[in-house]
């Protein structure tokens, strides 16, 4: 309820290690069942405000650019993480480089 209060009027859930389950879709839509159910009833949030986004950070499948796996493509077509937060891939390597420059400084 935190965010609510803070201001926060959606939310995107990476559901992240999906490539461990060979993309598995069953596993993706418990996941999302269960956290649905959480984020409506006791956090506050209505559903078409939450948005649920497959990906895999480790190999970076759906995170900037849309996926190549048959497993994940064949029954999820939505938007890659960066996507659905909106930000643009040149504004992602700005923050990136930004990030990595000012992590590097001695």
């Amino acid at each position: 309820m935190f965010a609510l209060y803070s201001g926060v009027n959606q939310l995107i859930v990476a559901v992240n290690k999906l490539d461990t389950v060979q993309w598995s879709q069953q596993r993706f839509d418990e996941i999302r069942v269960k956290l649905l159910a959480f984020l409506t009833k006791h956090a506050g949030f209505r559903e078409s405000d939450i948005t649920f986004v497959p990906c895999s950070g480790l190999i970076g499948d759906n995170l900037t650019t849309k996926p190549d796996k048959l497993e994940l493509t064949k029954w999820y077509n939505g938007a890659t993480l960066l996507e659905a937060i909106g930000i643009t891939f040149s504004l992602y390597c700005v923050i990136t480089y930004t990030c990595n420059f000012i992590g590097h400084r001695s």
